[in-house]
């Protein structure tokens, strides 16, 4: 569907459901709840529905459905500083990992994972990529060289993630990190009126979700659009499953 084509198709199930008798929206209105229920049906493609399995990666579905957003990024040791604040410590703003100007900075919603190219001495390692494994920030402590005092060992890499951007945390033998591989899921650009179809990749003033999924994002607008008013259609349509997609 183009931005157009889905805001008819709103307006179609919408008075449907209601029967004309529930309040209009504007179609800027319209274009706020096509545009949040996209940002949902992205977070519930990632992370499954109530964030239960399976993952997206594990369902070839979910992966075609948002498979412009998702990008794998090679980041340079220009774009990485060495830093102490959690001891032997790098860090990458997410705005170096994907920039976007349509947003004015990082385009980065979700991530995936992240590699880091390293050196380190035991075991050797000459400028590999090695996984690494996210970790609560409550947990940084165990992962913090000091002098001669803490030395831990851990062969891969942990990072955290803050507002900014991530830091990748070495064990006492890691000597540099001169890169990064980060796996994440991009911001989906926004659905206008003149909103074109999906064209198959990631730009603006396209859609950026497979078709298969447009009328599934309309679906879940109409919902969001009628829960305020607390219409018992609402409610009815939702438990019988009756927001056809057809």
């Amino acid at each position: 569907m183009t931005g157009s084509q889905m805001i008819e198709s709103f307006l179609v199930h919408y008075d449907r459901i209601s029967s004309f008798s529930a309040p209009e929206y504007t179609q800027e209105e319209i274009l706020l709840f096509l545009n949040n229920a996209q940002n949902d049906f992205v977070t519930e493609t990632v992370f499954g529905k109530n964030y239960q399995p399976p993952a997206f990666e594990d369902n070839d579905k979910r992966v075609v459905d948002i498979l412009p957003l998702i990008a794998r990024e090679i980041v340079s040791s220009s774009r990485i500083s060495a830093s102490t604040k959690y001891g032997n410590s790098w860090y990458c703003n997410r705005q170096d990992v994907l920039y976007n100007p349509y947003f004015d900075g990082s385009a980065v919603l979700y991530t995936i994972g992240i590699e880091a190219l390293m050196t380190r001495s035991n075991p050797y390692v000459n400028n590999a990529y090695v996984p690494c494994k996210r970790i609560k920030t409550e947990n940084v402590g165990k992962f913090i060289t000091s002098g001669n005092i803490n030395r831990p060992y851990f062969v891969h890499p942990v990072f955290i993630e803050e507002s900014e951007g991530y830091y990748i945390i070495g064990d006492y033998y890691t000597t540099s990190i001169l890169g990064l591989r980060a796996s994440c899921i991009q911001r989906p650009t926004p659905i206008t009126a003149a909103t074109i179809d999906y064209v198959g990749a990631y730009g603006v003033g396209s859609m950026c979700i497979h078709p298969n999924a447009h009328q599934r994002i309309v679906d879940l607008a109409v919902r969001q659009a009628l829960a305020p008013i607390q219409d018992p259609r609402y409610q009815m349509a939702v438990s019988e499953n009756q927001i056809k997609t057809s």
